[in-house]
């Protein structure tokens, strides 16, 4: 039996032709487009070749969220949802083909850092005439007046909201403490690396001065990495610093160890915690018997990952006698992708570099943060670790600002000692 080698992961970075390789890069990356969805409130993931999709179950209750239609064209609704957490926006694009058929794609608009990321949803396929637009809202759930967006579809995007923004709230603390060390360092680092890295620092920098002044705190370090990353990526990619300087690799993977290693624990506890299936009585008399046909109007191919995700098709419901397979079509009649506009830096004033180091006082935040934080991450084999790194925690740090993170730093073998 011939042995099958192990397949070289690779992730490219979205909305860019860079590819990562480096394990170490690519689990960084990793969470900095975890952090993207938290932010953004978005409803879906990013693949690794690179593009965004959201999963099939959400795009069949985005179908059913009842949609407010909001302005008329003449080949295009725009609507919205407005939901407890969020608002959802909508386009409907439809149009007419050689063989009379009429077409209508459903598109999920959000956004990602303030640029719009366009993401199909579904199709409806169906003969062309003078209902066809009514028969399309109705397929979409579109209205012309209404009076409250909440039911149980509207319930169920709410409820993806919300574990999100928990999430988000419980991993603040090791996620705030790694970035503000990742941006030190990045700097520091930059600083040594030409023009693109003096480029990137004087970029940065009103950006950091402006964040820093807002009053919200919350996640200020979080952003503040996410947009270093983002300049990083615009002059040159995190290959091209990593080449130079193996120090960049150094630095992703203190910041990505613990914080990967929260999340995955925090997922072991959610699994834990959740509540397993109960079968109806409907499911299991279906399993004993005979399978019956499916009465669902939504068809989702499996298709390849494109920028807008897997197809979906909603089949118009009517006459069995005039059932046509022509009506579901499993390649869209039309354009289902639409480019995505990049991040614009412009207008970024030049600024010098003399108080760019971040003196943020966090040591209360930290104590409360490792106490609860070893409760439920540190095993009793890191208890040891962790005995030896208190002792020797003076020994290991950039300033006193971060005794703690030094703490899990010792505890995975890793030091800021050079």
């Amino acid at each position: 039996m011939a042995e099958t080698r192990p397949q070289k992961v690779m992730l490219k970075v979205f909305g860019g032709e860079e590819v990562l390789e480096n394990p170490s890069l690519i689990d960084y990356y990793r969470l900095h487009q975890v952090d993207q969805l938290f932010l953004n409130k978005l409803l879906g993931d990013f693949t690794p070749e690179g593009k965004y999709d959201i999963p099939e179950e959400t795009k069949k209750i985005l179908i059913k969220v009842k949609k407010l239609i909001t302005e008329v064209s003449a080949n295009m609704y725009l609507a919205t949802s407005q939901l407890k957490y969020i608002t959802l926006n909508f386009s409907v694009k439809y149009w007419k083909t050689e063989n009379n058929q009429g077409v209508a794609n459903l598109y999920l608009t959000e956004k990602l850092d303030g640029a719009d990321l366009v993401c199909f949803i579904a199709q409806y396929v169906s003969e062309y005439n003078d209902d066809f637009k009514e028969r399309a809202k109705k397929a979409f759930n579109l209205f012309n007046e209404i009076e409250d967006f909440e039911d149980e579809y509207s319930q169920k995007i709410d409820e993806i909201c919300e574990i999100q923004k928990q999430k988000n709230a419980e991993r603040e603390y090791i996620v705030e403490i790694q970035s503000e060390f990742y941006i030190k360092e990045m700097l520091r680092l930059l600083e040594q690396s030409g023009e693109n890295g003096k480029v990137i620092i004087e970029e940065f920098k009103p950006i950091m001065e402006n964040t820093l002044a807002q009053t919200n705190k919350s996640g200020v370090f979080q952003k503040l990495r996410l947009k270093l990353d983002d300049l990083i990526i615009k002059n040159g990619g995190f290959n091209k610093f990593a080449q130079e300087n193996p120090d960049f690799i150094r630095v992703s993977l203190i910041y990505s160890k613990p914080v990967k290693r929260f999340d995955i624990v925090s997922k072991k506890l959610d699994d834990a915690q959740a509540p397993k299936p109960i079968k109806s009585a409907k499911e299991t008399s279906s399993k004993a018997g005979k399978s019956s046909p499916t009465k669902s109007l939504i068809i989702i191919p499996k298709a390849k990952t494109k920028l807008q995700g897997g197809q979906s098709f909603i089949k118009q419901s009517g006459d069995k006698k005039k059932k046509a397979k022509k009506d579901i079509s499993l390649t869209p009649k039309g354009p289902a992708k639409i480019d995505l506009p990049k991040p614009n830096f412009q207008g970024i004033n030049k600024k010098s570099f003399d108080n760019l180091l971040i003196n943020a006082k966090s040591s209360n935040l930290q104590d409360e943060m490792l106490n609860s934080f070893k409760s439920m991450l540190i095993t009793s084999e890191d208890r040891a670790l962790d005995s030896c790194a208190e002792k020797n925690r003076d020994k290991v740090s950039i300033n006193d600002d971060f005794s703690v993170r030094d703490v899990f730093l010792q505890q995975d073998g890793l030091s800021l000692n050079r």
